[in-house]
């Protein structure tokens, strides 16, 4: 049986906290076994981006794009 495994994706900046900015979605074959490629992680930080560009937008309508 196929599924899809999450892996989180975090973010830090200088000493803060670390703080989820997204997930990378893996799929895993029928004999259990998950391949994670740079693919993979690049896709998860574009959605992380583009959430977090919507989120920017949403707290300054006014703001040049």
């Amino acid at each position: 049986m196929a599924a899809t495994l999450s892996i989180p994706l975090y973010l830090r900046v200088g000493n803060g906290t670390d703080v989820q900015i997204g997930e990378a979605l893996v799929a895993v074959d029928s004999d259990g076994k998950a391949t994670l490629t740079v693919s993979d992680i690049a896709d998860g930080l574009r959605q992380a981006a583009d959430a977090l560009e919507r989120a920017g937008q949403e707290d300054a309508p006014d703001a040049p794009a």
